[in-house]
């Protein structure tokens, strides 16, 4: 919850910056057995964002068989296993990147989110001093 309000934070900071913001919950912790309440889902108000239950964890799996598919890719000595559970991570896409047979390749990724926020800070400095 913490991470959904530090992505608050960079977003307010970049009002102008064009960005589409996807959230994903999913049941990783021995309390997450139901959707997060209204409470949670307001850490993150931007208008820009969306927010998905995924109770069948498929993003992560899905996370975790397009860096099996590419290693190097993904920058990583080997794919994560079927057994790891991807969650408290953020990912900054390329404008116009598409989800086909694999996820692309962010071109920034951090977590926890909450320790990776001043990175991702720095990140979408880069992106508002780009034409």
């Amino acid at each position: 919850m913490r991470g959904a309000s530090a992505l608050e934070d960079v977003l307010a900071d970049h009002p102008a910056q064009r960005v589409q913001v996807f959230l994903v919950w999913e049941p990783v912790l021995w309390s997450d057995v139901a959707p997060p309440r209204d409470s949670v889902l307001a850490l993150l108000r931007d208008a820009n964002a969306r927010q998905y239950w995924d109770p069948e964890k498929l993003f992560s799996s899905a996370w975790v068989a397009s860096t099996q598919a590419d290693p190097a890719a993904w920058r990583l000595e080997e794919g994560l296993t079927a057994d790891n559970v991807v969650w408290d991570v953020v990912a900054l896409y390329p404008a116009g990147s598409r989800w086909e047979e694999h996820l692309p390749v962010p071109q920034f990724v951090g977590y926890p989110v909450v320790e990776a926020i001043g990175d991702l800070r720095r990140e979408f400095a880069a992106l508002a001093d780009r034409p």
